[in-house]
């Protein structure tokens, strides 16, 4: 079968029972993992759909590629799997295609992160669409909310990327208002809050909520603390392994307005509001 260009091996290179080994030039390419058999154009014809990994020397091996090829062993559309998370290119586990209808069903295990979806051929690209996974029912724990885990590597989530004019973290499937601010190094996660009333924490607490509502749930637990993010406010928060849950409390009323969850010790936290208001959904 043809390889994809990004393996930078000759035109006219091709796999042979599935590899391709060019040793002057230190280059290897096989097929990796089991095939799947998928009707892509509905043409009644099923296309080859596999994970092809290239190595071409050096101690930064190029990631995984999810490549569909057709009669002939030409390739129809390839991608590289490190579209998905940075850290592919450090290899990953788990790997299984899949047929779903006329797309492609897949499941990989980057770096310990667990990720799956759907990818459909446009063209010669492969267009991946991730599942929701974790968001869609998570709460706010002490460890943060769904896969953003406070005291963890923005890369070990699949997709994110940090935003440096902004001073977030932007993920594909992010529910909108839900806040992940990184560490002065933009590599850690540091902070995951909320000022949208939609989101709980594990024990019902949300924005909106009385300071006495508060109380009667986390009682002595809630110790008083500075927070804010322009400016200093008033705020209850609750400690437990190295971690945060703070509240926010309208300087007035007293009603909660804001819920942040932290890396250490609960404090001030600053980023756009642009980023906030986006949905990454």
């Amino acid at each position: 079968m043809e390889i994809p260009s990004d393996c930078t091996v000759s035109a006219d290179a091709r796999l042979s029972n599935g590899e391709f080994h060019d040793k002057k030039n230190h280059i290897d390419v096989r097929l990796v993992g089991k095939p799947a058999s998928v009707d892509i154009d509905g043409d009644r014809i099923k296309e080859q759909v596999s994970f092809l990994n290239c190595y071409t020397g050096g101690n930064a091996p190029l990631p995984d590629f999810l490549v569909v090829v057709g009669r002939g062993g030409r390739l129809i559309a390839s991608k590289g799997l490190e579209s998905l998370n940075t850290a592919a290119v450090h290899g990953f586990n788990g790997k299984t295609v899949t047929a779903d209808g006329h797309d492609i069903r897949f499941t990989a295990d980057i770096t310990g992160v667990p990720m799956s979806g759907i990818a459909k051929v446009k063209g010669s690209q492969l267009i991946f669409d991730m599942d929701p996974g974790p968001w869609k029912s998570a709460n706010f724990t002490m460890q943060g909310y769904g896969p953003a885990k406070v005291g963890s590597r923005i890369k070990n989530m699949p997709g994110a990327r940090y935003d440096d004019s902004c001073g977030i973290v932007r993920v594909p499937g992010r529910p909108r208002n839900v806040d992940i601010v990184p560490d002065d190094s933009g590599t850690v996660i540091k902070h995951v809050g909320t000022r949208d009333p939609r989101f709980h924490t594990r024990s019902g607490a949300h924005v909106g909520m009385s300071e006495k509502q508060l109380r009667k749930i986390y009682g002595s637990a809630l110790k008083p603390v500075t927070v804010g993010a322009q400016s200093p406010e008033d705020g209850l928060a609750i400690s437990s392994g190295g971690h945060s849950m703070a509240f926010w409390l309208d300087y007035e009323d007293r009603h909660v307005t804001t819920i942040y969850v932290s890396d250490g010790p609960a404090g001030p936290v600053s980023f756009c509001d642009v980023g906030y208001e986006e949905d990454e959904s």
